[in-house]
């Protein structure tokens, strides 16, 4: 899959890759099918199929707007994303695992001083 989308490989010629039968049965010296084994080892089959899995993998929570009355401004529009939905897609990121913190955390400076600087290192935390 990233082979396809790295390498920008048009849909039609990454259709043409499952079509072509370069995943079509083969038997080895036994007999046995080799391919089909290869073949269910992907969960798609089609550049549809490879464009949809990137899709759910990559979406960001959608854009909501409304309206506000302000005194002096009326009708005056905001954009804003589900708080839920933006967590969940953080949440699921690999890339911020390392930089997340799950816990309280305490730092001291060279004095043997307690340090606060973010808010996981605050008291109440």
């Amino acid at each position: 899959m990233r082979f396809f989308y790295s390498a920008h490989v048009p849909k039609a010629r990454i259709d043409e890759f499952f079509k072509d039968g370069f995943l079509r049965a083969k038997t080895d010296t036994t007999g046995l099918p080799l391919a089909p084994i290869l073949y269910a080892r992907f969960s798609f089959h089609s550049a549809y199929g490879l464009y949809q899995k990137l899709d759910n993998m990559m979406m960001d929570p959608a854009w909501k707007n409304g309206f506000v009355d302000f005194r002096l401004a009326k009708g005056t529009e905001f954009w804003y994303r589900d708080i839920l939905q933006v967590l969940k897609y953080l949440l699921r990121r690999k890339s911020f695992a390392q930089h997340m913190f799950w816990a309280l955390v305490k730092n001291f400076d060279g004095q043997d001083e307690r340090v606060y600087t973010e808010m996981n290192i605050a008291s109440w935390w």
